[in-house]
């Protein structure tokens, strides 16, 4: 719903200072997000994605200008469309790389937490009596 206000007033705005606002948004929703815990109930994870919204619709505005603004008319439906495959096809790479490197913590923490857990270990033999002082079975 932001787009067009943005589109129409772009001739008022500096875009840059818009694209720097829209990081900004980011950055202030992905801190938010991170404080979210497994107990956080879904009224409350909804109402940052207004705000994502805000920060996307004052981010793709101006950068699809500015990246359009130099090409000619003639050019400019193909340059439109290349821009828009190259954004697809970079956050799908960007995807894939970031499960990857996730993947690959995982299993190594995995890993790591499987070989710490014996019953060699005096640290996990105290937290097994823990949770068996408190009712749990093995």
């Amino acid at each position: 719903m932001l787009s067009p206000i943005i589109g129409q007033n772009m001739h008022r705005l500096n875009l840059r200072v818009v694209a720097s606002f829209a990081f900004v948004t980011f950055a202030f929703v992905s801190h938010w997000n991170s404080t979210f815990t497994l107990d956080t109930p879904f009224h409350e994870i909804i109402y940052p994605r207004p705000i994502q919204g805000i920060g996307v619709a004052c981010f793709f505005v101006p950068m699809t200008t500015v990246t359009l603004s130099s090409v000619s008319d003639e050019r400019l439906a193909g340059a439109a469309g290349l821009s828009n495959f190259l954004r697809t096809l970079s956050g799908a790479i960007g995807t894939a790389v970031s499960m990857t490197f996730w993947e690959n913590d995982m299993i190594r923490h995995h890993a790591v937490l499987t070989e710490s857990v014996t019953p060699y270990s005096a640290d996990a033999t105290a937290y097994s009596n823990l949770l068996s002082g408190l009712g749990l079975s093995d």
